[in-house]
């Protein structure tokens, strides 16, 4: 680009360095970002280098420990002093039967997925988009753990309607909603909840108001819930409501219909056996079916020379559809007939392994067995099953878990 001179680095600890000098210059404690006092690093004190929190400026002693920005009662103003914005609120009242909706991330994915989509391992704790909502509400609107809601946006002009999963939680207000942002079109036949954000920002602080949305909320009847494995993934429309989850060694649909279990099984074992992208040649098909019509469930699984290559599972109800281990279906067992026999077992049988901690592969029975067994710190917990000791982002889980328990 012409500038040679310029940007005539050899190694990042040189960039690095020149930022940390630059961010010294002329400041003289008039702005909060100030690592002067790393400007002289050499490479092996660079390479060295531990997380630090600025300011650090040069001429001062290094502060490794936690720093709270203010605490001093210094504001970087001429004044050293605070400068307090009056606004006038543009917000009307609203109905109370709207909410305020709020979105964010969740521990285990980054943006839209595009990167951590593609682990079966973090997929196990988040299947599915969930809308966070606190008991009070839930009860008050007849919305059950696990159902399908609608929320729909507070636009007379244009109205958005989206389905996704509850979550009944207590780490919500009442009237407050929380829906995590990682997913979109490319992975929910929903759409991302961004289309709920109006287009406002604050004129002083160029802000956008992710975090003000109104919407209502009430629950959708569904018929039929399904789940549906497959070797590669699919871009046809098979229900209402779609969710496709990355698994090891495939891919699970999430679906929900308003037809009857037994139309939508039809359906699905129509398009497993006619879809060409599925491989599944009736010729060398071995097939295990366990359905049961009397109870509206339905299961059927695909073999091809002993490998499994897609299975159905539709049921009335989520809740009577596997839960946690679904994600490794193609590697539960090397022994084709365990992978058999778990397939064909009571329903209730396939909620019991529901992974709590993915990084070591601690399930979420072995958490409730150490509470019940006397466990009742975050630590013993974690020197007890192993869970929250790899990654550590699930240890906010295991306090979670506690608190849920009475403890």
């Amino acid at each position: 680009m012409g500038f040679t001179t310029q940007f005539n680095y050899e190694s990042v600890y040189q960039i690095f360095t020149e930022h940390a000098r630059l961010s010294g210059l002329n400041n003289h404690g008039s702005r909060a970002f100030d690592i002067s006092a790393f400007g002289k690093l050499s490479a092996e004190q660079y390479q060295r280098l531990q997380p630090f929190q600025w300011p650090q400026p040069q001429g001062y002693p290094i502060k490794v420990s936690e720093q709270n920005f203010f605490s001093d009662g210094h504001y970087y103003h001429d004044n050293n002093k605070a400068r307090v914005v009056a606004i006038k609120s543009e917000v009307q009242q609203h109905d109370q039967q709207l909410f305020t909706l709020n979105t964010g991330r969740n521990r285990d994915q980054w943006h839209t997925q595009t990167r951590s989509g593609k682990s079966g391992i973090l997929s196990q704790r988040h299947p599915e988009p969930e809308v966070e909502i606190n008991q009070q509400d839930a009860d008050y609107l007849n919305i059950t753990h696990g159902q399908l809601v609608a929320i729909e946006t507070d636009n007379k002009r244009v109205k958005e309607q989206f389905l996704i999963r509850a979550s009944i939680t207590g780490t919500q207000r009442e009237k407050e909603l929380f829906i995590a942002i990682h997913w979109s079109a490319s992975n929910f036949n929903q759409g991302c909840v961004s289309k709920f954000v109006k287009a406002n920002i604050d004129i002083i602080s160029g802000q956008p108001a992710f975090k003000h949305s109104k919407v209502s909320i009430k629950p959708w009847q569904t018929c039929s819930e399904a789940m549906l494995v497959v070797k590669s993934p699919i871009s046809d429309n098979l229900a209402t409501y779609q969710v496709e989850q990355k698994i090891t060694g495939g891919y699970c649909y999430h679906l929900a219909s308003t037809e009857s279990s037994a139309d939508l099984f039809r359906r699905l074992n129509d398009f497993v056996l006619t879809n060409p992208n599925q491989a599944v040649n009736k010729s060398d098909i071995n097939v295990l079916n366990a359905s049961d019509s009397t109870k509206n469930y339905f299961r059927k699984s695909y073999f091809i020379k002993d490998n499994m290559q897609a299975t159905i599972l539709v049921a009335q109800q989520k809740s009577d559809l596997p839960n946690g281990w679904i994600s490794q279906i193609f590697t539960l067992t090397d022994n084709n007939d365990i992978q058999r026999n778990i397939l064909s077992n009571d329903s209730k049988c396939l909620q019991l392994k529901n992974t709590f901690c993915h990084c070591l592969r601690v399930e979420l029975k072995d958490i409730e067995h150490a509470i019940d067994s006397g466990e009742i710190t975050v630590d013993s917990i974690r020197a007890k099953t192993n869970a929250g000791n790899g990654c550590g982002s699930c240890i906010g889980d295991i306090a979670l878990k506690l608190k849920q328990c009475g403890v």
